[in-house]
Parts: structure tokens; sequence; C-alpha cells
């Protein structure tokens, strides 16, 4: 008979690991859209949960290898992986002030050179205690730096350090390697590693005496950089021990139910609980919002929800002004004579009367909740008015599709001619042998997964594909810069359907080839199947593109970017009649 205690771990086990996803996605939902108030003074927005859920879902088809060791293969996945990542570190360094990046820096280098110690010493099969002294040893390299000279800088580097080095060992000392299966961890143990750093992290804030929920991104990263490094980095060595069979593995394999992935949604879930309970209990007013850029209208919405009507229809302006400013560069308008219509920009006599009204409005500073609100619906209708005149820079659809035919044939020739090299200097014959071989499948992956390393890098560090750059394209943000990181990776996530499809559909068909397109029904059939489903990929991205007011796909709809011609031109000039205001339009 199985013990009580036996059933009762394997049914909470088995509880826990299907609610933990579904339940921190929904949890990372409202506090990216609902938690408004609250939550504000932390950089959590749509673009980064529809980055963290459709990547995590999508990019767990992709793994990119990067280390080869004696027959072994190793990858990193982007959708369990790369993902994950990328939002910890664009929360990490978005939420801590430009003056304190120094010591965030500080911090992460010290960890790393920790990594680097335990990892070795893990190398030479040193006991479990000793990779605790890897982590402390690096410590007193902190007093080096003459740029934390003052207490609050060294303060934050060591915390960030002590917080990375704690979450590490716990999520090593919980994870084992398991040569058939490759680094698990047990429930409840992978529970562990996100509870401390979410614990950690708000009694790090509380000790700064700063907002507690900044503890969140600061739990989300540190639980994913811990996790990533504790599991996955640190036991490498024990994968390529002697004895060990080759393997190709992928850190992050398991895509959005990896516990990369999953850590930190389990780590801010649990400091998103403790911050509520503490903010309750102190009786603490909601923070100041997080960094708002000029023409963003959520200042003003900020201050409605905050009773602050008399400050609404200002910000309202101040966020119209500074889109009109922002597009007018965009769209190349010079205007001759005083300002007229919207900030500058020629308009129609409604938009432009509405306009002077909310001008009027924010002069006046009324303090009531209508005229607040009033003030509000202006200032998005004339937002909305200002976003159609970027219909005249954006890129048309012929541009979209031939920059991404570009894109292909730069992208993809590479990648055929590597699978074919590959497939020859093996020797390789036929669809099975190309299938049984790791090595071709290793070459598929990277085959498969260059386009998007390309797409990425490209349009983080230059702002456009080379196809793109070819046709005079470039890649906005909302507010008109170059894409980050995290914008980079979620509008390209959804071309690793066609490019992954197309990869894999001519990867067999360089066997069938040579072997001949008799030789293998399934062979045949997999090529197939990967040109269809790359053809309907391409098809939906066109339909979306095609009936989308701003021309955006599927990846330009989940992080709010467009694709618009280079440097603005002249456009339109000369002066236009100045509407009187119309009252009963506020």
């Amino acid at each position: 008979m199985v013990p009580w205690p036996t059933i009762v771990l394997d049914v909470s086990s088995v509880v826990v690991y299907t609610a933990v996803l579904p339940c921190f996605l929904a949890l990372f939902y409202l506090l990216a859209w609902k938690e408004s108030a609250t939550f504000r003074a932390i950089p959590l927005n749509p673009s980064l949960f529809w980055v963290l859920l459709v990547g995590g879902f999508v990019g767990s088809i992709a793994n990119i290898p990067f280390f080869f060791f004696h027959g072994s293969i190793m990858a990193v996945n982007v959708g369990g992986a790369l993902v994950p990542v990328a939002i910890g570190m664009t929360l990490l360094v978005a939420t801590v002030p430009k003056g304190s990046r120094t010591p965030i820096g500080v911090g992460l280098g010290l960890w790393v050179l920790g990594t680097v110690i335990a990892t070795t010493l893990v190398a030479f099969r040193a006991p479990s205690p000793w990779i605790i002294i890897g982590y402390v040893l690096p410590l007193p390299a902190i007093l080096v730096f003459r740029d934390l000279h003052r207490p609050d800088a060294r303060a934050l580097a060591v915390g960030l350090y002590g917080i990375l080095a704690v979450v590490t060992i716990a999520t090593f000392l919980t994870t084992q390697v398991i040569p058939s299966e490759g680094i698990v961890s047990d429930f409840p143990n992978y529970l562990l590693p996100p509870f401390l750093a979410a614990v950690l992290a708000i009694s790090f804030q509380s000790l700064r005496k700063e907002g507690l929920a900044f503890a969140l991104p600061l739990a989300y990263a540190c639980a994913t950089f811990g996790d990533l490094v504790g599991a996955d980095i640190v036991h490498q060595p024990s994968l390529y021990a002697p004895g060990v069979p080759p393997i190709l593995g992928a850190i992050g394999g398991a895509g959005y139910e990896d516990l990369v992935y999953l850590s930190g949604l389990i780590a801010i879930g649990i400091t998103f609980g403790f911050v509520i309970l503490l903010e309750r209990m102190r009786g603490a007013h909601p923070p100041e919002p997080y960094g708002y850029r000029p023409g963003s209208i959520a200042r003003a919405i900020d201050s409605f929800e905050r009773l602050r009507y008399s400050e609404v229809a200002s910000q309202s302006l101040v966020a119209v002004d500074a889109r009109a400013a922002r597009i007018r560069d965009q769209i190349g308008l010079q205007i001759g004579g005083p300002d007229i219509g919207v900030a500058g920009i020629p308009s129609n006599p409604l938009v432009a009367a509405d306009y002077a009204n909310l001008s009027v409005a924010a002069r006046r500073s009324a303090p009531e909740r209508e005229s607040a609100y009033r003030a509000l619906t202006t200032g998005f209708y004339l937002l909305g008015a200002l976003d159609l005149l970027l219909q005249r820079r954006l890129a048309t659809i012929a541009q979209r599709v031939q920059a991404f035919l570009i894109d292909l044939v730069v992208t993809m020739v590479p990648a055929g001619l590597a699978l074919l090299g590959v497939y020859r200097f093996w020797q390789l014959t036929g669809v099975i042998s190309a299938l049984n071989s790791m090595d071709y499948e290793a070459a598929l992956l990277a085959a498969s997964s260059y386009p998007f390393v390309v797409f990425v890098v490209a349009e983080w560090w230059w702002g456009a594909t080379p196809g793109k750059r070819l046709l005079g394209l470039q890649v906005w943000n909302r507010d008109f810069t170059r894409p980050g990181l995290v914008e980079s990776l979620g509008r390209n996530i959804p071309k690793l359907v066609t490019t992954t499809a197309l990869v894999y559909g001519f990867g067999i068909a360089v066997p069938l080839f040579y072997a001949g397109w008799d030789s293998s029904a399934a062979g045949v059939a997999i090529f197939l199947g990967g040109i269809i489903v790359a053809a309907m990929a391409a098809a939906v991205a066109f339909v979306v593109i095609a009936t989308n007011p701003f021309r955006r796909r599927v990846g330009d709809l989940l992080t709010g970017t467009l694709v618009g011609t280079g440097s603005p031109k002249p456009a339109l000039s000369g002066p236009h009649p100045v509407p009187t205001p119309r009252s009963e339009t506020m």
C-alpha cells in the first residue's frame, strides 16, 4: 500500500505543476493592465506580457546551438530561456535609475565571476559546500571599485550580488543531472529558489526604504537568472563527464514549461502577494508613476485615477504636443508662420478646434471630474487623429513583402548551403540516415534559428533587417525610437514559424535530392508539410498587414512597433486658417 504522505505529495505536485503557468500568467496580465494605480511605478506593460506569452509558446520550437564538446551539442531555447532572460534584463535595467547602473553592473559582474569559479569547481568534482565557497570568494573584490564609494551604491551592488548568489546556489542544490533526461528538479524543491528570490527582494527593498513595488522586477530578474545559471550553467560539466553518452541538449528546452521560464513568474507572484499585504498593513500611498516618456497619455490617466483632476488637461495637452512633434519630424512637415492646427500640424477644422479647446482647459486647470474626463477623452481623440498622419510614412504592403523576401534570400541561402555541406561532409545516405544523425539535427537547429538571430540583432542594433535597409525602411517603437531587445525579440518571434518550417522542409529536401524523391514517403510528407506551414504563416501575416490601418503584422501588434520609410522628407508647408474654439467638443 502506498503511504498517504506519498499520495498527498504526488497529488500536490500534479496540481501545482498544472496551475502554475495559467495562474501566474494571469497575474502577470493583471500587473500589466489592471493594477495600474499600485504598480505603475514599475515597467510591466502589455508588450512585455505578449512577448512573454507568445514568445514562450512559439519560441519553444527554436533552439540555437552554441556549444560543442566531445560529440555533445548544447543549444539555448528561444521561448524557455532567451525570452524570460531578455524580459528580466529589461525590467532590471529599466527599473534602476541611471545613477545606479554602475552598482548593478558591478553586482552582475561579481556574480558572473562567482559562476565561473563554481562551474570550475564542479568540473573538478568538488563537493557541494565548495560551490557555496566559490560564490563567497568574489565578494571582497567589491572594495576595489572606486565608483562605489557611496554607501548606498555599495549596498545596491552587494544586495544584488547576494540575492543572485543565494538563488543560484539554492537552484544548484535542488537540481540534479540525469544523463537520460537532463537537469531536473522535483516538487516541492523547485519552488524554493523563486521563493527565496521573492523574500530577499522584498527584504532588500525594505532595507533601502524605497517603494516595495520595485521588488517585483528585482525578484523576477533574480529568479530567472539564478535558475538559468544554477541549474543549466553550473551543472554543465556534469553533462560531459567520462562515461556520459553524447547529448543534444537545450537550456530552457522545455519552453514555457521550463523552470527558467516558470521561476520568474512564480517569484513575481509571491512578491505580489507580499507587497499587497505589506502595503495595506502600512497604509502606504501608491508609488509615483514610473518614468513616463513625453507623449504618453498614461500620466494623465494616472492623475485621473488618483483624483488629481486639475492636472489631467495639462498632462493631456503635453502628451498631444509631444506626439505631434515626433510625428511632425517623422512625416517631414515644415510649417511657416505661427503654430496652427494641432501643435503646428495642419488639421481639419474640427480636429483643430478640439485642440484649441484642450489648450483652454489646460490653462483653466478645472478641478471637476467631468472637465477632467472631457479633457482626457479629447486627448485620446487627438492622439488618434495624429496617428492617422503616420500612414503617409508607413511602408506599403508591397515594400513589406519585398523586404521579407530579401531577408529570406539573405538568410536561407547560407543556411541551405550549410545543410548541404553537413550532409556531404558526414557522408549521410537518405532521409533516415540524416534524421538519425545528431550532427545533421544540430545543423537543422542552427539553420532554422540563424534567420531569427540575424533579424533580432539587426533590428536591435540598426533598427532594420537587411531587406528593410536595402529598401530604406525602418522599425519604430511607439515613441519613434529604435526598438530595444524585447521589442526586437517579440516582433520576430512569429517569424520563427515561417523560417523553421522552411528550413525543415528544405532540410529534408537535401537527402531526398541525393537519395531520390521516391526513397522516403515520410520525407516527402515532411518536405510538403514544411512548405505548406510556411505558406500559411506568410498568408496570415499578409492578411493581418492588409487589414490593419497601420500595416502591422502579428509581431508589430505584440510590441506596438511600426515599419516606415527612413529619414523624414518635407511634405506640406504654408499657412492654414486658424479655427475658432468650439465649446461643445469639450
